[in-house]
């Protein structure tokens, strides 16, 4: 479990956390307030997001907003208010496992997270088709360090908010769960043992919306955990396993 200011976030399969190993690498600078994790996916296996805040965490703001996110793309909001918090003798709990859409009447629907491997030889039959541009082949890659950053990791950045409101209806944002091609070869992937992304199972109806908005204070997230989801490790040194309690 990743635990930054009495904050807790982890990977669930099968209601089960995944294993997690320390980012050891001297050379990724992490940033105040953030904590990075590897951790150990499964192929294809649907996949939850549970954060957790202690009841005795100190919020300085109305409330605050956990941005879910996967390979860069958003993929949900969920905001606490300082009320929720308060007489609780247990931790307050919140729990990502899918993106929301439309079907094309409208009505709303829900698609689970999974993880899924990376097919490079659809890739290569839709550079050959023209579908994608050659910009995927090996030898002509044009993804920004950026882009190559993101893919493999899922993210959870957390802002103070104000005016904490209940919703006008139209919050929903964007609900394409379409996803964007890989811009990467497969050769700079495996230097980082990226043989994952997040893709979004079948939809299921999915009848709420996001019931309220905010305001956010300030442009820095106050907490930032980044899990780097691999089937192995970066590195093949022996992994060393994280006690729960610390980061």
């Amino acid at each position: 479990m990743a635990v930054l200011d009495k904050l807790k976030a982890e990977i669930h399969v099968n209601g089960q956390p995944l294993p997690e190993y320390n980012n050891d690498d001297p050379e990724e600078d992490c940033g105040p307030q953030t904590v990075v994790r590897y951790v150990e996916a499964p192929t294809d296996a649907a996949f939850a997001i549970p954060v957790r805040i202690s009841p005795d965490y100190q919020m300085t703001s109305e409330g605050i907003i956990f941005k879910f996110e996967a390979d860069g793309k958003r993929l949900s909001k969920k905001i606490v208010s300082q009320k929720e918090l308060q007489g609780r003798a247990s931790d307050k709990e919140i729990v990502v496992s899918g993106k929301r859409g439309k079907y094309d009447n409208g009505a709303l629907n829900r698609r689970p997270l999974q993880f899924t491997e990376i097919n490079f030889e659809e890739v290569a039959s839709l550079i050959e088709s023209g579908t994608v541009s050659s910009s995927y082949s090996e030898s002509s890659v044009t993804s920004s360090p950026d882009e190559l950053e993101d893919l493999g990791t899922v993210t959870i950045k957390v802002f103070k908010v104000k005016n904490i409101r209940e919703s006008d209806g139209n919050s929903l944002g964007d609900t394409d769960p379409s996803l964007s091609p890989i811009k990467a070869s497969k050769k700079k992937l495996d230097a980082q043992c990226i043989t994952l992304r997040v893709t979004f199972g079948a939809p299921q109806p999915h009848g709420s919306k996001e019931g309220r908005v905010s305001d956010q204070v300030g442009d820095s997230p106050i907490a930032t955990f980044i899990f780097k989801y691999r089937t192995k490790r970066k590195e093949q040194a022996e992994p060393i396993l994280l006690a729960s309690s610390g980061h």
